[in-house]
């Protein structure tokens, strides 16, 4: 599997990422309330020649950008985009495979477990799921969508303690020994 995109999430104001501490998912945290009729998951992209025989290039251009969360890098068909705020979380669009059916910003009281908000550099990098380590990450307890705890993980001096090397490339990263 390839890595995967995160999500994105505002939180004390700035743009970061949402990463999964569980390994064997390819969804990060928070889940969508498809069961609740908020969230729905919309008709794919056309894939078929005669489904585009009458259609011009640039319409199906447009069609195809609405689409285009359906990658290898996307197994998940959508990007969540949501914020914490007054320690509530929101979520605020999806863009993909699916879509929300209520006013947004939508509290996600349907939520409880933990989300890990991720920022800064990539230290280290797992071609795989979710299995990048950032410089800062936060696990963030939540509970019917109320933020109940913050721990705060400074993965620069984990780094130093563990004698990762840094190797530069297209990106950089931190590699195990």
């Amino acid at each position: 599997m390839s890595a995967q995109i995160l999500d994105n999430i505002i939180f004390e104001g700035e743009n970061m990422g949402i990463s999964s501490n569980d390994m064997t998912t390819n969804v990060p945290l928070p889940n969508l309330p498809i069961e609740e009729g908020l969230v729905e998951k919309v008709a794919k992209a056309p894939h078929s020649s005669t489904s585009n025989e009458n259609k011009d290039l640039r319409q199906i251009a447009r069609e195809m950008r609405e689409y285009q969360y359906l990658s290898s890098a996307c197994r998940r068909g959508y990007i969540g985009s949501w914020e914490i705020k007054d320690n509530k979380l929101y979520l605020l669009d999806i863009k993909g495979s699916f879509k929300i059916n209520a006013p947004t910003p939508l509290f996600a009281d349907w939520f409880s477990g933990e989300i890990l908000v991720v920022s800064g550099e990539i230290i280290k990098y797992i071609h795989l799921g979710f299995l990048r380590k950032y410089e800062f990450e936060r696990e963030i307890n939540i509970e019917n969508g109320i933020v109940k705890n913050i721990k705060f993980i400074d993965n620069r001096q984990r780094a130093k303690d563990e004698g990762w090397k840094l190797r530069r490339g297209p990106i950089n990263y931190i590699e195990e020994d």
